[in-house]
């Protein structure tokens, strides 16, 4: 998934996306990683870790 499509599903579920290197802030950037990991439960509110 492009970091484009991950914020709008992050938004989607009232989440916020931080991005461990900000200096790669563009939309067509691959996610290799994110914690938490797919599937487990965060409240809303929380955030998303992705580089």
């Amino acid at each position: 998934m492009n970091l484009k499509d991950a914020k709008k599903v992050v938004k989607e579920n009232g989440l916020i996306i931080e991005l461990e290197n900000e200096e790669e802030n563009n939309d067509k950037m691959e996610i290799k990683e994110q914690m938490p990991k797919p599937g487990i439960l965060v409240n809303k509110g929380n955030k998303v870790y992705v580089k």
